[in-house]
Formats: C-alpha cells, sequence, structure tokens
C-alpha cells in the first residue's frame, strides 16, 4: 500500500484523501483519533458496552465506505458524533421492538398442545387416535 500522504497527514481531510485510496493505515489513524468519541457517544445513548462497540464498528466502517464523499469537509467529528447518535438511536429501537415481540410470543398460549377448551370433553380421549390416522 502507498504510505500515507507527506502534505499534512495529521488532518482528518488527508486521513480521508488516503483512506478513499485504499489505505488501511488511515483508517487505523482515524479510529485512534475519534475512537474515544465514538464510543462515547455510543455508551451514553445505550448504556450497554457491548452494544456501543457494535455501534462504533458499524460507524467506522461506514466512514470507510463513504471516505472519498467526505473529503474536503474539514474534521469528521462532527459527521462520527451525528452518525454514531443515529445507528445507537437505531440500536435502542431495535432492542425495544425485540423486548416487546418476546414479551409477547411469552404470552401467547402454546402451540404444542391444542386448547382443550375448544373440543367436547368426549372427544378429547378420541383425537390422538385420529392424529395417528392422518396421512
Amino acid at each position: 500500500m502507498n504510505p500515507l500522504p507527506d502534505k499534512d497527514p495529521a488532518t482528518d481531510d488527508a486521513l480521508l484523501g488516503a483512506l478513499a485510496a485504499g489505505n488501511p493505515a488511515a483508517l487505523a489513524r482515524l479510529m485512534d483519533r475519534h475512537g474515544g468519541l465514538v464510543l462515547s457517544v455510543a455508551r451514553g445513548v445505550l448504556r450497554d458496552h457491548h452494544a456501543a462497540e457494535d455501534v462504533a464498528q458499524a460507524v467506522f466502517l461506514a466512514l470507510a465506505r463513504k471516505a472519498r464523499r467526505l473529503r474536503g469537509t474539514g474534521t469528521v467529528a462532527p459527521w462520527l458524533y451525528r452518525v454514531t447518535h443515529d445507528l445507537a438511536g437505531n440500536a435502542v429501537r431495535q432492542q425495544e421492538r425485540r423486548r416487546r415481540r418476546e414479551q409477547e410470543a411469552a404470552a401467547m398460549p402454546s402451540l404444542a398442545e391444542p386448547p382443550r377448551e375448544s373440543l367436547p370433553p368426549e372427544h378429547h380421549q378420541q383425537l390422538p387416535a385420529h392424529l395417528r390416522g392422518l396421512p
């Protein structure tokens, strides 16, 4: 891979240019520089260290994909903050939806056994034999 550009590699814009050119060291430097911000924002929204790490990983993957479009914007910190906050909020909403669905599923009657109240009592003993006789 090409080394980082000689002209002021310390700027976010120069690192974005190197990243857009396919230099993985540029992503590592951006992660070193802004990783604390991204993790802090994600933890503040999610209150879960592991979920925050997942969000941070997604944020830096998005940065790698969009590096070419972000060049010339100056510092990347505001973009990282906004994307981190948005992705962490999406993760919170997804967790809430999952929790609601799990609660609804737990409240549903079991499908393993047919509800006995729907069968007349005289058919309770006959049902297993009839079911075994089905093709």
